[in-house]
């Protein structure tokens, strides 16, 4: 046994005499490792900065559109592209800058008119039907809503507020917000809260009503479904092209956390922009559903780099979503029916 520890000890003393080389070689592995690292993050913000680069140029915009917009993003703390290719980011930073520009004075006007100009060139003020209503500052002239319990149309959007023209001589205070009611793309309906600023009369006996805007519309849904808690993959293709945005190109992967006959709740390492359009695949108790269509109406970070998708499944019911219903209503009854066992 003492030959065999005195052994062991020789080997130690050997050994020792090679520790600073083998210090040396693991200290440099990892400054390598740390510098790849390095390398790679810098690769990424360059090619995220000529990525929005290349999206305001695709678009029109000249260079002082481009500081403008990098200066918006800076004020909001998000990155320049996903400003450009986010609306809900996009519509935060606005009235965030819009906000502050009202506090400072006479330059809220020319920062109102640039971000007009902006909205317009990345077509932020002509979105599709089936995009969620984020800010009146989206609304377009053509528009129908009522005022109170009068149908009106809009007739002039700026960063600063609407105008909506009534037939009828209204009977309404100017000051305090007034309720105001949109349908937007014949599934959902808002409700708005507007400070009329003055209502005036328009030749031919119509009155014209301006708005303040309101940045936070209420989104009433018609149809209520029971929302079931489930676990799965669901598979996302998004119908909307962004640019900038290639991993949007292909189907997005994300987790089910609970689904109903009007929409899911997903959590997925991919950030959606608000208003995607995308078709779903998923499976409910063995039965399998594909190509639903579903808009994005939230995304959130969910903690662990994932992000919470909020979807909402669009267009009018159909064979397929009274399957879905049928399907989470078995699921559910078997939970139950597990639960009392």
């Amino acid at each position: 046994m003492e030959t065999f520890f005195q052994s062991v000890s020789q080997a130690f003393s050997g050994n020792r005499r090679h520790l600073p080389l083998v210090e040396a070689l693991l200290l440099a592995l990892l400054a390598l490792v740390l510098l790849l690292q390095l390398a790679g993050a810098a690769r990424r913000l360059l090619a995220r900065r000529s990525g929005f680069r290349r999206v305001m140029a695709d678009h029109g915009l000249s260079a002082e559109d481009v500081r403008f917009t990098a200066g918006l993003a800076a004020l909001a703390g998000v990155e320049p592209l996903l400003l450009v290719t986010h609306l809900d980011l996009f519509e935060r930073a606005t009235a965030q800058a819009l906000a502050h520009g009202a506090a400072a004075g006479p330059a809220a006007g020319d920062a109102a008119g640039r971000i007009r100009r902006v909205r317009h060139a990345l077509g932020y003020d002509r979105l599709p039907p089936h995009t969620p209503l984020l800010t009146t500052r989206e609304l377009a002239p053509g528009m129908a809503l009522d005022v109170g319990s009068q149908p009106g149309t809009v007739t002039e959007v700026d960063e600063g507020g609407f105008t909506v023209e009534l037939r009828q001589p209204p009977e309404l205070p100017a000051g305090p917000a007034l309720p105001l009611t949109l349908t937007h793309a014949r599934e959902a309906r808002y409700a708005l809260g507007c400070r009329l600023v003055e209502a005036r009369p328009a030749p031919g006996g119509a009155w014209l009503l301006r708005f303040e805007h309101d940045e936070h519309p209420v989104r009433q849904q018609q149809r209520d479904h029971a929302r079931v808690r489930i676990e799965g993959a669901l598979a996302l293709v998004p119908v909307t092209r962004w640019q900038g945005r290639p991993e949007l190109a292909s189907a997005v992967l994300a987790s089910l956390v609970d689904l109903s006959g009007g929409g899911a709740l997903a959590t997925s390492r991919t950030a959606l922009p608000v208003g995607t359009l995308v078709l779903a695949d998923f499976t409910v108790g063995g039965d399998r559903f594909e190509g639903l269509r579903a808009v994005v109406l939230s995304c959130q970070p969910a903690g662990d780099r994932r992000h919470q998708l909020h979807l909402e499944f669009t267009g009018r019911p159909g064979v397929e979503r009274e399957r879905l219903v049928a399907a989470l209503t078995r699921l559910e009854r078997g939970a139950l029916a597990a639960g009392r066992a």
